[in-house]
């Protein structure tokens, strides 16, 4: 077995080892929680984004962040584009007479 080359990386970075997996980006999730409620779903897309840079300059805990905050952020931009939708089905069928 070879012995790891030693590396000279500035003050922050670490060396990844090659079985460590990078963290999931949640970009799809982003994209759906910004169609569904745009303010908090552009925190979650411009999170996701930062994911693959960060372990790119081999950042791996600020990656872990930007992808947890990235799912909160999508999940509760999800949460309140379904409220908004559910409030506004019953304020129009509450406006046409319907009752439910």
């Amino acid at each position: 077995m070879s012995q790891p080359v030693p590396v000279d990386l500035p003050p922050g970075y670490i060396a990844v080892p090659a079985e460590v997996t990078p963290p999931r980006t949640h970009l799809a999730l982003a994209v759906v929680a910004t169609v569904l409620f745009w303010p908090l779903g552009l925190v979650a897309l411009v999170s996701a984004a930062r994911v693959g840079p960060l372990w790119n300059a081999g950042k791996l805990a600020g990656a872990r962040v930007a992808s947890a905050r990235a799912r909160g952020w999508s999940l509760a931009a999800i949460v309140a584009g379904l409220l908004v939708a559910a409030v506004m089905l019953l304020l129009t069928a509450r406006s046409l007479g319907v009752s439910g």
